[in-house]
């Protein structure tokens, strides 16, 4: 539950802070480097053995990151942490001798380059490298997970504030355990400066 408050200090506090700062949003926004944004969405697993084993195919994830580049820019860095987990709970099924948790943990780092541009809206390109730490609590994995993830994102700005939505692929595969294969399709939606 902690994530989940520093995601909201996010979203509520730093607009603040930036208009203490300076009361012209404009030039901020042309100032600023570095920019916080939160998002939150659905990962729908690819693995057919894990989606039997938890009969689940999909995860809530909720992350926040940060760009490191200028709004007007098209080429962006960009640093995401996010959280994900299911549980499994046994009521009498047969598939489920005890309560289950998978949790994934992802850290993502890479770049997004602007593909189109007009107005107040864009659609970028996202590619990056993706660190998970993976439990596997019914499968017994307590393990990491590497890959990339790539995506396309639609971006509408409303001043200082973006909103986005947000299709991505992430591509990943654990060091050890019997389920190594931990590849997602995510659909995400979120908010930025």
């Amino acid at each position: 539950m902690k994530i989940y408050n520093q995601i909201l200090i996010t979203l509520f506090l730093l607009p603040t802070l930036a208009f203490a700062q300076n009361s012209s949003s404009k030039s901020y926004s042309e100032r600023s480097i570095i920019r916080p944004y939160a998002e939150f969405g659905v990962n729908f697993l690819n693995n057919e053995a894990l989606v039997n084993r938890y009969n689940n195919t999909s995860l809530f994830h909720a992350g926040f990151g940060t760009y490191l580049g200028r709004p007007k820019d098209n080429f962006n860095l960009f640093a995401q942490y996010s959280v994900s987990s299911f549980t499994a709970i046994s009521n009498g099924y047969s598939y489920l001798q005890s309560d289950s948790v998978l949790s994934l943990n992802q850290l993502s780092l890479g770049f997004q380059n602007s593909l189109y541009r007009k107005n107040n809206n864009s659609i970028k390109l996202k590619l990056g490298y993706n660190h998970i730490w993976v439990d596997d609590s019914k499968n017994s994995v307590k393990s990491i997970s590497y890959g990339f993830i790539a995506g396309l994102r639609y971006e509408h700005s409303l001043g200082l504030i973006k909103v986005f939505s947000e299709f991505s692929y992430i591509f990943s595969k654990a060091e050890t355990g019997a389920f190594r294969d931990y590849d997602m399709k995510r659909l995400s939606f979120g908010i930025g400066f």
